[in-house]
């Protein structure tokens, strides 16, 4: 049976979704993020992605 990582990636990977992260969140959303930094550095990376669905981990 998956892990809840696994099972999280593998959503990720079926729904073309990304998971953004701000830094200050817990290491546990690190393991499942797919970009970790500042509000900036994800406002621009979320501004330049395919993905179809974006999930803002913020503060």
């Amino acid at each position: 049976m998956y892990n809840i990582v696994d099972k999280i990636n593998d959503l990720k990977s079926r729904k073309n979704a990304i998971i953004l992260a701000h830094c200050y969140q817990p290491a546990e959303i690190d393991l499942v993020a797919d970009y970790v930094g500042d509000s900036l550095y994800l406002s621009q990376v979320a501004s330049k992605t395919d993905a179809q669905i974006i999930i803002f981990a913020g503060v």
